[in-house]
């Protein structure tokens, strides 16, 4: 069985993406090559957050949803592609981490996680 990056159940499409994709396939499959059974892989943290990037493109000092938002369907087509891939890895054990969420909504809601 074979893993495509063009089956990935989300309408995520774009050269460097896709390029990127097959990089984490290769990559994982290189580890599993060399006798890793357990791999973990994290999403892209929401790099529209960033302070940097709001201060150049928000004016409300909100995070930057045309950043943000191919990040979302970068992450869910990786998740996707590991669900993929795993089942081409006989033995293998492959988690995603999804950082974003937990980034996100900890610097869009801060005080339900206390004070500095």
């Amino acid at each position: 069985m074979s893993v495509s990056i063009q089956d990935t159940g989300v309408g995520y499409r774009s050269l460097y993406g896709d390029w990127t994709l097959l990089d984490v396939v290769c990559f994982n499959q290189a580890l599993y090559s060399y006798g890793a059974r357990k791999i973990a892989v994290d999403s892209l943290a929401p790099l529209g957050c960033l302070p940097q990037q709001v201060g150049l493109f928000s004016k409300a000092g909100e995070c930057v949803d045309s950043i943000n938002e191919p990040i979302i369907s970068f992450n869910a087509a990786t998740k996707n592609l590991l669900t993929q891939l795993s089942s081409t890895l006989p033995g293998s054990y492959l988690v995603y981490f999804n950082v974003y969420d937990p980034i996100y909504e900890a610097r869009n809601n801060p005080a339900a996680y206390g004070e500095f």
